[in-house]
């Protein structure tokens, strides 16, 4: 996959970046030890990722520059910009998903299909917040005004029934409803030895743990987001651009007591639950502690005879640490 070698390329180079200011290519290419064909490669695609994240170049002259479709346009901006937040670290490119070993799993396994839940089945009653704008003043709500005039009524004035502000209110509050009820989450974590994961989300050590690489599978991950916790409850910053959805606010906020799951969401807004992931993106398994040894070599079995080529582990307790250790399955 040429993300991963153009990621790998980005760290070399980002390591090396003091040594190769003011370098050329051949000389680039010589100090991160990369095929000079390669680093032409990544340097050419970093053009075209300039291009297609300029806002000044309209989608129908990029699609020309490029010779691509549009889908293949959005294919190519996903892309980079999961490669971009790996790089930053703004999410982990190893996530981790804890279950039980359960018919739903065994069907995951089978299907490769992750299920994408309603904020309404999760277990903080607090999901989906509403956090309602204060202090509206008669300037915003006026804004409002000719914001639905320009979207239901071409611009022709138009009277609300209520006083503008419950009007507000209730268009708010509805458009946060629908949006919830559409969007759908699968939660990840970035550890797969953390102890309180294990005990609550994996059956009491008697489930297991995935581990994706979301650089193998892009088209399913790059909605990848991070959980903010906060020990505030979360204030919507009013704007005049109504047709923006405070989606931090909304879907990525927890309170501080959270914190300790370092949670991911994978966020789509669609109407589907079930989401097809690759297979090589699923990198390792590993089992609880309590898992008894027949159990374990049954659902190995499994994972070989749907063609998954990944490594196997079981959890253990540590001497040194209350993080479990991890003990490699040999076969």
């Amino acid at each position: 996959m040429k993300e991963l070698k153009y990621f790998s390329i980005l760290e070399k180079l980002a390591h090396e970046i003091q040594r190769i200011n003011g370098k050329s290519l051949i000389e680039s290419a010589e100090i991160i030890n990369v095929d000079i064909k390669e680093i032409e490669d990544f340097y050419n695609w970093f053009e075209r990722i300039r291009i297609i994240n300029n806002s000044k170049i309209a989608i129908s002259k990029k699609l020309e520059l490029l010779n691509i479709s549009h889908s293949q346009l959005i294919s190519e901006q996903n892309a980079f910009l999961l490669t971009k937040n790996v790089f930053d670290k703004k999410v982990p490119r190893y996530v981790c998903k804890y279950k039980p070993l359960n018919k739903y799993t065994e069907d995951m396994i089978k299907n490769n299909k992750l299920w994408l839940a309603d904020l309404k089945s999760f277990n903080d009653l607090n999901e989906g917040l509403n956090p309602l704008p204060e202090n509206i003043d008669d300037e915003y709500i006026q804004a409002y005004k000719e914001y639905l005039e320009q979207k239901h009524n071409n611009g022709e004035k138009i009277e609300l029934n209520a006083s503008e502000l419950d009007n507000f209110k209730l268009y708010y509050e509805n458009t946060i409803i629908k949006a919830i009820d559409k969007v759908r989450v699968s939660c990840f974590t970035k550890s797969k030895t953390n102890s309180q994961l294990w005990a609550y989300y994996a059956d009491d050590n008697k489930g297991i743990c995935f581990e994706f690489d979301v650089l193998k599978d892009i088209d399913l991950f790059y909605t990848l987001l991070p959980i903010s916790y906060t020990s505030d409850y979360p204030k919507f910053e009013l704007t005049k651009d109504f047709s923006k959805f405070p989606v931090k606010e909304t879907f990525l906020t927890k309170a501080e007591n959270w914190s300790i799951e370092e949670e991911i969401r994978l966020v789509k807004y669609e109407d589907s639950s079930l989401y097809e992931f690759k297979k090589e993106s699923l990198i390792n398994v590993i089992f609880g502690a309590k898992v008894e040894q027949n159990k374990i070599n049954e659902t190995i079995q499994l994972f070989r005879y749907y063609n998954y080529n990944c490594s196997f582990y079981q959890c253990d307790k540590s001497k040194s640490s209350f993080e479990y250790r991890l003990i490699e399955i040999k076969s």
